[in-house]
C-alpha cells in the first residue's frame, strides 16, 4: 500500500493516475484495464463488465464507492484511457518501471496490482471461483509488495458477481 500510495502521489499524468488507481480497485491486468471503455460502465447497475483478454471470460464488478470516484473521473464515452489504451503493453510496463526507479522501488510491476487484489481477496475471505474477474486464480497465495495491511470491505471485490450474476 505505501509503494502504491508514493507511486499516485508522484505521478503526474492525471490519466496514469487514474490509472493505476482502477488497476488496484479491479485487479484485472493491464492490457484488460487499458483497453476498458465508457460502454463497459453500466450506471444503473454499478457493474463494470468486462471480457478478459487472455482466456476471453467475462467479468464483471460490482462499482463501489471507491472504484465511482476513479471513474467518475474518466470519459463518459470511448476508452476510459485514451493515450494509455493506445500503447503496447511493454511500453506502459517500462513507463511504470521508470516511475519505480525514479522513486527507488523496487521488485514491483504493473502485475504487482493482480497480485495485491488478489491478497486483499483472499484476506476477506473471497472465493476463487467468484474471483475469476480479478487475479486471484492465477495469483492465488503469492505475496505482494504493495499488499495492503487490512483488507477493505468497500472496494468492490466483496461484491464480485459470478458470470450467472450470482452474489455471494
Amino acid at each position: 500500500m505505501r509503494e502504491h500510495q508514493r507511486i499516485l502521489v508522484a505521478e503526474k499524468s492525471p490519466e496514469r493516475n487514474l490509472f493505476y488507481q482502477l488497476l488496484w480497485e479491479i485487479g484485472s491486468s493491464q492490457s484488460d484495464a487499458a483497453a476498458l471503455t465508457a460502454e463497459n460502465i453500466d450506471w444503473p447497475t454499478r457493474t463494470l463488465t468486462y471480457f478478459r483478454k487472455k482466456i476471453g471470460e467475462q467479468a464483471q464488478l460490482a462499482i463501489g464507492k471507491p472504484m465511482a470516484t476513479i471513474l467518475e473521473h474518466l470519459p463518459t464515452s470511448g476508452p476510459l484511457f485514451p493515450k494509455i489504451s493506445a500503447t503496447i503493453d511493454n511500453a506502459r510496463s517500462a513507463e511504470f518501471y521508470r516511475r519505480c526507479k525514479l522513486l527507488g522501488i523496487e521488485g514491483v510491476s504493473l502485475h504487482s496490482y493482480r497480485y495485491a487484489w488478489a491478497e486483499r481477496a483472499k484476506n476477506m475471505r473471497i472465493p476463487g471461483k467468484i474471483c475469476a474477474g480479478g487475479a486471484w486464480t492465477q495469483q492465488q497465495g503469492r505475496a505482494s509488495r504493495l499488499r495492503e495491511e487490512s483488507p477493505r470491505p468497500d472496494t468492490g471485490a466483496g461484491r464480485i458477481r459470478k458470470e450467472n450474476g450470482d452474489r455471494r
